[in-house]
């Protein structure tokens, strides 16, 4: 399953969501047509696989990022939540094929939920006296914020990217400034 995925992720980076086939991945992958769907009926079962795929390598760059929040500034938080994201983009090719699939395709629920109880610790890890519930609402506007930065980043032109990093970076450093008493 994973060299079918990865045939699909060279075949969405290469063609986008819309003009992929599932013909394609098969043979890329030198995997019959059956096989395939044996596996994925559908283009939109393949892309909803391989988002969660991109979901759990996601969460376990968050995880080494949460793990390093101990030795990092506050002040650079932002820095690493940003450069996580833009490296995350730049090594998954097709993410930008992704952004046009179908809603049908999103995460599991259950990731959505790891992802945004991730973020609630490290906010919670700056404010300890933050409820849940608060913690919860800013981990999911943090990622909002986040997805809007990978979305323009990936589908702008390379000259352009450096400044809007840059206004996302102001963005999300006032936002959990104004939240987390970062210094911005």
């Amino acid at each position: 399953m994973a060299e079918l995925l990865d045939a699909a992720e060279a075949v969405l980076a290469e063609h986008g969501y819309e003009a992929a086939t599932m013909s394609a991945v098969a043979r890329r992958a030198g995997a019959s047509i059956g096989s395939l769907y044996q596996f994925f009926p559908n283009k939109a079962a393949l892309a909803a696989a391989l988002r969660n795929r991109y979901a759990k390598e996601y969460d376990e760059s968050c995880g080494k990022l949460e793990e390093k929040l101990e030795t990092v500034n506050p002040r650079r938080l932002v820095d690493h939540l940003i450069t996580l994201n833009l490296v995350f983009v730049e090594t998954h090719p097709a993410f930008v094929a992704l952004l046009d699939a179908p809603h049908s395709t999103r995460i599991s629920e259950a990731l959505r939920v790891r992802l945004r109880d991730r973020f609630a610790r490290l906010v919670r890890e700056r404010r300890p006296r933050m409820s849940k519930e608060k913690a919860g609402q800013v981990a999911m506007v943090t990622l909002h914020i986040l997805r809007g930065l990978n979305q323009l980043y990936a589908e702008a032109p390379a000259a352009r990217r450096s400044g809007l990093v840059a206004e996302f970076r102001a963005v999300l450093s006032e936002y959990l400034g104004s939240i987390m008493r970062l210094e911005t």
